[in-house]
Parts: structure tokens; sequence; C-alpha cells
């Protein structure tokens, strides 16, 4: 009878123990240095136990090579390619000393550019502005002055994804903001 009693504490013992055990891992395959493996995970993420390898887990994915690399390109070849001087030609929205909202004469000489806008083969205006790279008010300043262009744009019905915008920082802040039309 003591055997008996004993035998059921020992399988109540390892049941209990196997259920706390499937609660905190499970079996799952990752990738272990490049090659897919069956692995027991923890519940805090770590590998427990490598169980095998499985062949053709991966099978219809393609291995990147292991030189790839990615190049940061300095320049947007798209706004390049519009303030290019073969793109048309540049229009300057002049702002006073730390203005920022545009004044009756800059709304004309944008009201005067939207036919224009409709009319470029590609429908795209960039808005080219510099700031002084240095200074924190300045790229503030800049990009309200180019906002206020570009809000006044689509105001008056010019497309939001027609609006290119370029802060380029520099050694001196811009009071202009160029337009160019392509």
């Amino acid at each position: 009878m003591k055997n008996l009693i004993t035998l059921v504490f020992c399988a109540v013992f390892l049941s209990m123990s196997s259920i706390s055990y499937a609660q905190t891992a499970k079996k799952t395959v990752i990738l272990v240095n490049g090659v897919a493996t069956e692995v027991m995970l923890n519940a805090d993420g770590t590998i427990e136990s490598q169980s095998k390898e499985v062949p053709d887990y991966m099978a219809g994915y393609i291995k990147p090579p292991a030189n790839l690399t990615r190049t940061v390109s300095t320049s947007n070849p798209i706004i390049n390619e519009v303030a290019s001087e073969k793109a048309g030609t540049s229009n300057i929205i002049a702002f006073g000393s730390d203005e920022v909202a545009l004044d009756s004469k800059d709304m004309e000489s944008l009201e005067a550019l939207i036919d224009q806008i409709n009319a470029a083969d590609k429908g795209f205006v960039l808005l080219r502005s510099t700031f002084d790279k240095s200074s924190t008010s300045s790229d503030i300043i800049t990009q309200k002055r180019v906002n206020a262009c570009k809000k006044y744009l689509e105001l008056r019905g010019v497309q939001p994804n027609k609006i290119l915008i370029s802060l380029e920082p520099g050694n001196t802040t811009s009071q202009e903001v160029s337009v160019f039309i392509r």
C-alpha cells in the first residue's frame, strides 16, 4: 500500500512538472546562425534546448548575400531633377526677417504660379529653402515659411501629393522660399 501511494505521488508530481514545463517552454523553429533549428523557448525568449535542424524549412526564401550593404545618399534625385535648370524657372517668395506669414505680395506671387503648376507636364512644385544648421530656431522658422507656402497652394487647389518640400542645412538662414515648377 505504501508503494502504491508513493507511485501515485510520483505520477502526480511528474504530470504537474510536465504541465508547468509546457507552460513555460514552447517548441518552435528559429534561425540559429542562419540555420533553421527546432528549439524549446522559455517564456522570456531564451533558448532552453535545441532539438534538431529542420532541413528545407526555408525552402523558397533566398538568403541575401553576406556583403549586402546600404548606402546613404546626401541628395534626393527627385528633388534634384525638379530643381535642375531644365526643370523650369525658379520663383522667389521673399519673407521679412523673422517673419513666417505670407503677405499680400507673396500670396499674389503664389497665385500667379497656380496655373503654371496645373499646366506643367508633371504638375510638381518644389518649395526649397535653407536654414542655419547650427540654429534650432532657424530650422523652425524655415519650416514654417515653407509650410505657409504649401498650405496656401493647397487652399488654392494644388494637390498635396504634388508639392515637394526641401529644407537644406547651410551656414545661413535664407529669407526666401524658392518655388520650382516641373
